[in-house]
């Protein structure tokens, strides 16, 4: 059991990081990724859940301002809703970052490409530019969460 489930706890900005750091460093040093292949199968899923909005859920309409009242009320939120949050706000800026203007399934789509290349190049390739983008992304999540 993990000491995260342990005690009750859940950090999903620190599992994000951890699984973030073992992608990019498996991106970087492919020889070494099969090592990681159960930390890329979660990265997947973390990707996957944020492009399909199946735990962050769907970011609510902004409002012009916060009144001090709804700043106030944000701090009763649970604080895995809160990481959560976090979570999905880092990717999509990591994202922003380092696909600029092409729409999240497909940037989601070619980082998602480049883990299976990194895991498996005999069965799956991918361009130069797609890999240095994944790079760019994950060191940007890595930024981001820290």
């Amino acid at each position: 059991m993990p000491i995260m489930a342990a005690n009750a706890q859940s950090d999903a900005r620190g599992a994000a990081w951890l699984l973030a750091s073992a992608a990019r460093d498996s991106i970087s040093a492919p020889e070494s990724a099969a090592e990681w292949r159960d930390a890329l199968n979660n990265t997947y899923r973390l990707l996957e859940a944020f492009r399909k909005n199946i735990f962050f859920g769907v970011r609510p309409p902004r409002r012009p301002r916060l009144a001090s009242s709804d700043v106030e009320l944000m701090t009763i939120l649970p604080s895995s809703e809160r990481h959560l949050a976090e979570v999905r706000d880092a990717l999509e800026l990591a994202l922003a970052a380092s696909f600029a203007q092409t729409p999240k399934d497909e940037a989601v789509e070619k980082i998602v490409s480049v883990l299976r290349a990194t895991l498996a190049p005999q069965r799956f390739q991918t361009t130069p530019e797609d890999k240095e983008n994944a790079r760019r992304f994950f060191n940007e999540l890595l930024r981001r969460l820290s």
